[in-house]
């Protein structure tokens, strides 16, 4: 891929004599991409097959047909070389396509590692979320303060949160005040006070004060819970492009795979397929086209046999019979005739 943007290539596989090295190297290469990639080929040949295909199928069937393609062209250009038909072994070597599935299947795995890497940062906040709601919180049960884990706390039931404790569940404030820091869930930075009547959310801090609330969302129902429950479901669903890219794949897998098998036919019917030619010869045809087309048409063989002889032997319109006869010592005229040519010459113009 270099070579297309002028890049310096190493000395061993610059050149004609490098080609066949070049061939090689690219598809060791691209062996070891192939292998940690294999689950695109298992899961897009599976979609295929049971006539769902996806991106998946797209990406296997790209690179697939890019790998298949290049090990033929490999194959070709090898014969070609053990011919001895360097034209041949340079148009072969044209079609090596390792780089493009390498490069295909490369981009597409950094990209899946990129969104992976994001989803686990994602994971991480989630957590960090969840390690922010106190594990016990301390309620009035029969006039008596208890200390109890946050998931056994019931809505209405009273809550005492005092100065540096997290707020275990949301509620209303029912007696005292108190600054409590919002930031984990609004991102406000200054402490925002809270007196009697004011909505307090649980996992905040209260930074300063005393007070007693009413729970009113407990468990599942809380803000935090809420907020957890939407990050989950975004990392964890589709986006809305994808599902829109699967819907397109399929329908589009199977036109490309239609157009490819027409295209396919087209050039065996028109017998062009290059991929079931051997090398070329001098003339840069293949051997066996030339045999078909002096089979189907040998009169047009034959004009271009006579043609050929009259602009090797002269263009006197004699059908080359000056030499006919001649003698290594005869005399010629300045035309190039001997006498014995010319007699011959002479008997067939009277015998038409």
């Amino acid at each position: 891929m270099g070579e297309m943007f002028g890049w310096p290539q190493p000395w061993f596989v610059a050149g004609m004599q490098g080609m066949m090295v070049k061939a090689v190297l690219e598809l060791l290469l691209v062996i070891p991409i192939l292998i940690v990639n294999r689950h695109y080929f298992v899961t897009g040949f599976r979609t295929l097959a049971h006539l769902a295909p996806n991106m998946d199928s797209l990406i296997a069937i790209g690179s697939g047909a890019s790998v298949v393609y290049a090990v033929a062209a490999t194959f070709r250009m090898a014969w070609a070389l053990g011919a001895g038909d360097m034209a041949a072994a340079h148009m072969a070597s044209m079609d090596l396509y390792f780089d493009s599935a390498g490069m295909i299947l490369t981009l597409i795995t950094l990209g899946k590692y990129f969104e992976a890497r994001a989803k686990g940062r994602t994971t991480d906040a989630i957590t960090a979320l969840m390690d922010l709601a106190p594990k016990t919180a301390t309620v009035v049960r029969d006039g008596v303060e208890v200390t109890v884990p946050t998931e056994q706390v019931r809505v209405g039931e009273r809550v005492i949160v005092r100065a540096g404790e997290s707020i275990p569940v949301d509620g209303v404030v029912v007696e005292g005040t108190a600054l409590v820091d919002e930031s984990a869930i609004t991102g406000e930075s200054v402490p925002v006070e809270k007196s009697v009547g004011s909505q307090v959310t649980g996992a905040t801090v209260s930074n300063k004060g005393w007070f007693a609330m009413e729970a009113r969302a407990v468990g599942d129902d809380t803000t935090l819970a809420s907020i957890i429950r939407l990050v989950d479901d975004a990392t964890s669903s589709k986006a809305p492009i994808e599902r829109m890219a699967d819907k397109i794949a399929g329908v589009f897998v199977p036109v490309v795979i239609a157009i490819a098998l027409v295209t396919l036919f087209a050039w065996i019917l028109r017998d062009q397929l290059p991929l079931c030619s051997g090398p070329r010869d001098a003339d840069g045809g293949h051997g066996r086209h030339r045999t078909r087309r002096r089979q189907r048409y040998p009169h047009q063989e034959r004009r271009g046999a006579r043609g050929r002889l009259l602009r090797r032997r002269g263009s006197d319109g004699q059908d080359g019979h000056r030499d006919r006869g001649c003698a290594p010592g005869d005399r010629r005229d300045a035309r190039g005739w001997c006498d014995r040519a010319r007699a011959h010459a002479g008997c067939r113009r009277d015998r038409a």
